[in-house]
Parts: structure tokens; sequence; C-alpha cells
């Protein structure tokens, strides 16, 4: 082989285990944070504690009031608004004489 060809096989190699060295620090990164993340009740008695506050009372609550008839009629009142208000149908501009000429 020639110089040219072992030098891209080395380069290739090397951006290789570059990139492994990279996805290795990315997973372990991950790993950690989703192992602290998990294990936070145990250091964090309070965030325990406001966590299930908010998943089993609060949040069950913010959801009955989104998917609440009157809600849903109002948001999508609101989308027709503004379809309607985007929407060239109230615009007034007519094609003028100038433009058809030009």
């Amino acid at each position: 082989m020639d110089l040219i060809k072992l030098r891209e096989i080395h380069a290739i190699n090397k951006s290789k285990k570059h990139r492994l060295l990279d996805n290795c620090f990315l997973y372990s990164c991950t790993v950690l944070t989703c192992t602290l993340f998990c294990s936070s009740p145990f250091w964090f008695p309070s965030l325990f504690h406001s966590m299930k506050l908010f998943l089993f009372v609060s949040l069950p609550k913010l959801c009955s009031l989104l998917l609440s008839p009157k809600f849903i009629f109002i948001v999508g009142n609101l989308i027709i608004v503004v379809l309607v208000g985007e929407s060239k149908y109230f615009t007034s501009s007519s094609p003028s004489a100038t433009d058809a000429l030009l």
C-alpha cells in the first residue's frame, strides 16, 4: 500500500476510536444522571413528598380542568377565531387596475 492509503486508514481508525470514546462518555453521563434522579427520593424526602403531591393531587385536578367541556369549547372557538383571522376572508384588497397592467 502506498503512504496515502495508510494515512487514510489510520485517520479512519482514529476517528472511530474518538467516536467510541464520545459515545461511551455520553452514555455514562446519561446513566449517572438517571441514577441520581431516580435515587433522589432517598436523600431528599421533602422532594419525594412534593413530587407525590404533584403527581397524585395537583395533576389530576389540572387534567380534569383541561378536559372539561367548557374549556375545550373555549379553546376550539379560539382556534377558529385565529384561523379566520389568518385567512384572507376579511381582507378587502382587490386587484387594482395598476396590478392588472403589470
